[in-house]
């Protein structure tokens, strides 16, 4: 047991550190931000996991969640919001999914999906307001990070802020 919780440590410094790191840079680079621990259960790659995430809040656009290999943007738009993304043209840059901030598994579109549908079946999804969740790899430096935020950035009117 004591060799389980001695990795344990080993995993979670190195999230420490990391969501230190990118809390740091985002708020020297402007944004206004605070990081945290949050107990995190859900599917990641067709797998359920368990374990609390270390959770970086962008106020006022989303969270990054630190995985142990990736990273991801959460954010909850209004479906106005939603729809003032070029979601095409980011399709082509980002693996993300859309789905009904209401009902979790309502997806409106992940990546094995066809893009050109995408605006059609967001306007027929029952629902005000929707999630979105980019995937980025995990050792992102803080310009990449920057760039992200960036291109999912619309009115804060347009952002149902839950951070």
């Amino acid at each position: 047991m004591k060799e389980t919780a001695k990795t344990l440590n080993i995993i979670y410094e190195n999230l420490h550190h990391r969501a230190m790191k990118l809390e740091s840079e985002l708020s020297s680079g402007g944004f206004d931000c605070s990081w945290g621990w949050e107990n995190y259960f859900g599917k990641t790659d067709g797998e359920i996991r368990y374990y609390p995430l270390p959770v970086v809040a962008v106020h006022g656009l989303g969270n990054i969640f630190l995985e142990l290999n990736s990273c991801y943007l959460t954010a909850t738009y209004s479906k106005t919001g939603l729809g003032m993304l070029e979601l095409e043209k980011l399709a082509k840059i980002h693996k993300y999914e859309i789905f009904s901030a209401d009902d979790k598994t309502l997806k409106v579109y992940s990546p094995e999906d066809d893009i050109s549908q995408i605006r059609t079946k967001l306007f027929i999804t029952p629902g005000d307001y929707f999630c979105i969740c980019v995937h980025m790899p995990s050792e992102q430096d803080f310009n990449s990070v920057r760039e992200v935020l960036a291109e999912f950035r619309v009115p804060e009117d347009m952002i149902e802020n839950h951070v």
